[in-house]
């Protein structure tokens, strides 16, 4: 049987202009409505308990842009995500860590 993830995955992220990792691959996010430094646009993820996510990003005109997905665990450090547009890739986030408000992953985009 697969660990169950963090239960404190279950949030909105956005990804952290100001935390960096020595691998650029990795994304740092924290949760939303954390003290950020001031920029264009933020980027991030809302996961639930019910399976599904949505990921926030900014479109080739600087909109806000939701692009609902859904997610089944893969192991107890990653899940698979595919999406409700077929034309969107399906991903792969390893979750390297969570400790307190620091989320680090990875997303392979073709697995």
């Amino acid at each position: 049987m697969t660990d169950e993830l963090p239960s404190d995955i279950y949030r909105h992220w956005m990804k952290s202009t100001q935390d960096k990792d020595a691998d650029q691959e990795v994304l740092v996010l924290r949760p939303a409505g954390s003290n950020f430094l001031q920029s264009r646009g933020m980027e991030g993820f809302d996961i639930q308990k019910n399976g599904n996510i949505v990921f926030y990003q900014l479109d080739p005109s600087d909109r806000p842009k939701k692009t609902l997905g859904y997610f089944t665990q893969e192991s107890s450090d990653s899940i698979r995500v595919s999406f409700e547009d077929k034309n969107t890739k399906p991903l792969l986030i390893r979750i390297l860590s969570l400790h307190g408000d620091v989320l680090r992953i990875k997303i392979l985009r073709d697995f």
